[in-house]
């Protein structure tokens, strides 16, 4: 997702956000040890958002918890179904990277070729596994569909969509575990030779050593690492897997050896098949190459210019969009919207921009854990979308690259509200962001598209 305003932005990683795991999911501020923390904690539906602000990262809130390989981590939810451990080492050097200028984490397009590994004909994880597991526990079946956004009755459906892979550098990942019949969200770093499943997008989403649902990273100023060091681990290696802006049909996967090969989307190794053809730069165009033999002609040939093309180049094309979020669960409700205007170039490039706000109501709790108040926030942003053209369908991404916090109300002013109010702007933007994310939807006017985030809502075209 993106990072909050006043934050490095989404491609400037500076360091993984995310409280301790918790199972509280209100509106929280509260005083620990004297020293003011604030935790504000939003659901909507089943969906769990963790906004964290501190000001003392020793309670806890610059937490990032290390996960070795084999490892089953905290709270899983599931037995093991990863089937066949990797061993990698070698960090992914053909993919595109993003490295911010301010010294943050790299990020990849999860499309990349070569940026995960895996074992041929072999996949690295048993979905069926999986799903059975979680058809048989109702209560983390409902939290684990939830974390990732998608109605419990389609977890088969969404599954079988999904793409074992293994991870070829260390990860930067919100992992969410299970405990008292609800998820918790852990800050986390998963080694390099994890098993994981991803999604057609190419961002991670289930961790197989635990079957624990993966959502995006979000920022922290200042992390620290906590838990089993693996000899090699260092900061600077860690990465970010951000979801591609196109749909992926396969991905190329590097072997154990270094060769390349690829997978579908969806399968588990019964049909990889041999890597893309190098040899080719070139799709459509065929490209002729002069003869070494070459007539000159004499100074007083005759020459003809081509008449003027009377073609013009392909047109830009101008659409709305407008996106509707609704939030009601366990303690929060509120809405989010926006609208944008993109421009689909030539190239079938799409970019644009608009506008959006959110409004959002919760309760506050004094240090006792009794409800001090209520509050309603209302929030203000910009919205940036990027992606491209698929025919007639629109494949993007819209994010919150900034925004202000317009007001924040109690219906009882006082302590801690006012010692709360002030750090609430740092973290404002990062619950926007959890209503922002891919999206496909069709150029015709009254089309709409399901908006795949933490929190889900749809798309429609408006002109």
């Amino acid at each position: 997702m993106t990072a909050p305003g006043g934050w490095p932005p989404q491609d400037q990683w500076g360091a993984p956000a995310a409280p301790p795991p918790t199972k509280d999911r209100r509106a929280v501020w509260w005083i620990v040890g004297g020293s003011i923390v604030a935790v504000l904690v939003l659901v909507a539906g089943a969906a769990g958002v963790v906004l964290l602000v501190s000001g003392d990262d020793e309670a806890g809130a610059s937490e990032v918890f290390l996960e070795p390989a084999t490892s089953t981590g905290p709270d899983p939810f599931t037995a093991s179904v990863a089937t066949n451990p990797v061993s990698t080492t070698t960090s992914p050097t053909t993919a595109t990277t993003t490295t911010p200028s301010s010294g943050g984490i790299p990020s990849y397009d999860g499309g990349e070729p070569g940026l995960y590994g895996g074992t041929r004909d072999i996949g690295s994880c048993n979905p069926t596994q999986l799903v059975e597991f979680l058809e048989s526990n109702p209560s983390k079946a409902r939290a684990w569909a939830g974390v990732l956004g998608i109605p419990t009755r389609e977890i088969r459906t969404y599954v079988a969509t999904l793409t074992p892979v293994v991870l070829r550098s260390d990860t930067r990942v919100t992992n969410h575990g299970f405990v008292d019949g609800e998820a918790t969200t852990i800050a986390s770093v998963l080694q390099a030779g994890t098993a994981v499943l991803v999604d057609n997008r190419g961002e991670p989403v289930v961790k197989c050593a635990c079957g624990n649902p993966l959502t995006a990273p979000a920022p922290i100023r200042s992390p620290r690492y906590t838990g089993t060091r693996w000899p090699d681990f260092s900061p600077t290696t860690i990465v970010v897997i951000q979801q591609s802006t196109t749909i992926i049909e396969q991905f190329v996967l590097t072997a154990p050896d270094g060769s390349l090969f690829t997978r579908p989307v969806g399968s588990s190794g019964a049909d990889d098949g041999p890597a893309p053809d190098t040899t080719t730069t070139t799709t459509g165009t065929t490209q002729t190459t002069p003869s070494s033999s070459t007539t000159t002609p004499s100074s007083s040939s005759t020459t003809t210019a081509p008449p003027p093309s009377t073609t013009s180049p392909p047109a830009s094309q101008q659409v709305g969009l407008a996106a509707d979020t609704g939030i009601d669960g366990q303690g929060v409700v509120g809405s989010q919207q926006w609208s944008a205007t993109v421009t689909i170039g030539p190239d079938g490039s799409v970019s644009g921009s608009g506008t959006g706000s959110t409004v959002g109501s919760g309760t506050c709790l004094d240090g006792s854990g009794s409800v001090f108040s209520e509050y309603t926030a209302r929030i203000s942003f910009e919205v940036t979308i990027r992606g491209s053209m698929s025919g007639q369908v629109i494949n993007a991404t819209a994010s919150a690259p900034s925004g202000s916090l317009d007001s924040l109300t109690y219906t009882v002013e006082g302590s801690p509200n006012d010692l709360c109010r002030s750090q609430a702007q740092g973290s404002y933007l990062t619950f926007v962001n959890q209503a922002m994310g891919s999206f496909s939807v069709s150029t015709a006017v009254g089309s709409t598209g399901s908006l795949k985030a933490s929190f889900p809502g749809t798309v429609t075209v408006t002109g």
